[in-house]
């Protein structure tokens, strides 16, 4: 099972990557979840998160980032370092990205992250059955990206 979610998101990042549209400026989605009683199946604690992501302009960033969940429906930190720094170096600092974002989670451990707007839009979430794992998926139109993150 965590191999095929792997796999689709996988090939969401690459259809993205030849992908020849116009880019679009649209604001970002709402989802909610159905239901917001398992917050604590999000376990607490700091993961480590692998992230593809792609733009529309076909460039690919590569990121680390480091997540910290409370277990209660908040995201207490979220920082990032990846190779898209143009500097000429291959990787830019680690930079806390927000400190304020919050999650829901439906019964079937499906939902959402929603960081502050100054961030970005929405990450759909699924919390591995063990609860030690996390994958989300980038909702932000013009860009696909999707990331592996495991409780450290």
């Amino acid at each position: 099972m965590r191999r095929t979610v792997f796999l689709i998101s996988l090939a969401l990042v690459l259809a993205m990557l030849w992908r020849n549209g116009a880019e679009v400026n649209a604001a970002c989605p709402t989802p909610s979840c159905a239901t917001n009683t398992n917050v604590g199946d999000f376990l607490p604690g700091t993961y480590g998160c692998t992230i593809v992501s792609t733009r529309s302009d076909g460039s690919v960033h590569v990121s680390l980032a480091q997540m910290t969940s409370d277990g209660l429906g908040n995201i207490t930190k979220f920082a990032t370092v990846d190779n898209s720094n143009t500097s000429g170096t291959t990787f830019s600092t680690w930079t806390t990205q927000f400190t304020t974002g919050t999650y829901c989670l439906n019964t079937d451990d499906t939902g959402y992250i929603f960081p502050p707007a100054s961030f970005g839009c929405p990450f759909a979430i699924f919390i591995d059955i063990s609860g030690f794992e996390v994958r989300l998926l980038d909702s932000t139109q013009t860009r696909a990206g999707a990331a592996v993150c495991e409780q450290q």
